[in-house]
Parts: C-alpha cells; structure tokens; sequence
C-alpha cells in the first residue's frame, strides 16, 4: 500500500466516522437546548405563581377585614331592629 491508498482509505473511513458522529451529536444538542428553554420557562412560571400568590394573599386579608366589618354592620343593625321594636 503506498501513501495515496492509505491516505484513501483513511478518508473514506472518516467520512461515515463523522457523519456518525453528527448523527449521535445533533439530537443531544438539540435536547440541552430544549431542557434550557424549559428552564428558563419553569423560572418565568415560578416568579408568576409567586406574584400571583402575593396578590391571593392581599386579597384574603381584604376579604377578611370585610368580613369583620360586615358583621359589625349586622350586629348595629340587630341593635337598631330591637329599638325599633320597643
């Protein structure tokens, strides 16, 4: 074998290596790019569920301070229907 045929040979047997190598390569590129953008929506829902929660919260304290002057409310009521009746 003289240097042309090896140098041959060594071509041919590098070219179906690499493109093996894309083949294997490719598809986990591609999946570490889906997992980062994943992630970086799964951060965005965190911080939106976060706000979110803040929000429920302010609002259930509201919701609370109404109860109590609600019940304020009715019991004055109470009171005025039995002066009323007398």
């Amino acid at each position: 074998m003289n240097e042309k045929e090896i140098l041959g040979t060594i071509i041919v047997a590098a070219v179906p290596l690499l493109c093996s190598f894309y083949i294997l390569i490719k598809p986990i590129i591609t999946l570490n790019t889906s997992i980062a953008e994943l992630n970086i929506s799964i951060d965005a829902l965190r911080n939106e569920l976060s706000t979110h929660n803040i929000r429920i919260n302010k609002h259930s304290e509201e919701i609370d301070c109404l109860k109590v002057m609600t019940s304020s409310h009715e019991a004055r009521i109470s009171n005025l229907e039995k002066r009323k009746g007398e």
